[in-house]
C-alpha cells in the first residue's frame, strides 16, 4: 500500500469546452497541474469559436456554427436557453431555423443583436477588419479571462486571438478579399495544421 500522488490522477475530458472550470477549481484548491493538448493552434477554444463565428457568417443557415458560436463564452448561452429555443423552432425550415432561433433568444443576449450587424457587414468587409471589429465589440480575449484562466492562458487567449486576425490578413495580402475565401485559405490552414498556437 503506497499514499496517492498527484501524478496519479488525472481529469479526463471529451473537449475543452468547459476546461477552463476544471482549472480554476484546481487553483482555487491549490492543486498544481499539467493540461496536455492535441493539436495546435486551430485546437484552442477561442480559435475554434472565431473559426465558427466566420463559418456563420458564411452561411448563416449553418445552425452547427451558430450553436457552437452562441455557446462560446463571447456570447455565452446558457444550455438551458438554448434547449428551449432549439425546441421552439424544431419544425422550421433549415434556412430559417437560425434566423428564428437568434430572434428568440436576443432579447435575453444582447449580443446577438451584433451578430445581426456583423451578418450584415459580413459581405461589405474583409475577414481581418471583421475580426478586429468582433474583439472590439464583443472583448473576445476578455471574455475568455473572465472565466477565471491564469494570467499565462489569458495572455495566450489575447495571442491567439491576434494571430487569428493576422491570418485573416495574410489571406487577404494572398487575394483572398472575400469572408468566403478567407475561410477557405483558414481551412486549408487547419488541414494542413501547419499552425502551432501562439505559446
Amino acid at each position: 500500500f503506497r499514499y496517492l500522488k498527484a501524478s496519479d490522477c488525472c481529469i479526463l475530458y471529451r473537449n475543452s469546452t468547459h476546461v477552463n472550470y476544471f482549472e480554476a477549481a484546481l487553483q482555487d484548491l491549490g492543486i498544481s497541474y499539467h493540461k496536455e493538448e492535441s493539436g495546435g493552434f486551430f485546437h484552442r477554444q477561442e480559435v475554434q469559436d472565431l473559426f465558427s463565428l466566420l463559418s456563420f457568417l458564411v452561411n448563416p443557415a449553418d445552425l452547427e456554427a451558430m450553436l457552437s458560436l452562441l455557446k462560446a463564452p463571447m456570447i455565452g448561452v446558457k444550455d438551458e436557453d438554448m434547449l428551449a429555443s432549439l425546441d421552439k423552432t424544431l419544425t422550421d425550415e433549415p434556412s430559417e431555423r437560425c434566423y428564428h432561433l437568434l430572434k428568440e433568444l436576443e432579447e435575453q443576449y444582447p449580443k446577438i443583436k451584433d451578430l445581426f450587424y456583423f451578418l450584415e457587414k459580413a459581405h461589405e468587409t474583409s475577414a481581418h477588419n471583421l475580426l478586429l471589429e468582433v474583439e472590439q465589440t464583443w472583448k473576445v480575449t476578455e471574455s475568455y479571462a473572465d472565466l477565471s484562466i491564469g494570467m499565462l492562458e489569458k495572455e495566450l487567449v489575447e495571442k491567439n486571438v491576434s494571430k487569428l486576425i493576422d491570418v485573416c490578413l495574410e489571406s487577404q495580402v494572398k487575394g483572398g478579399t472575400t469572408l468566403y475565401e478567407s475561410l477557405a485559405y483558414l481551412h486549408k490552414k487547419k488541414e494542413l495544421d501547419i499552425l502551432s498556437s501562439a505559446r
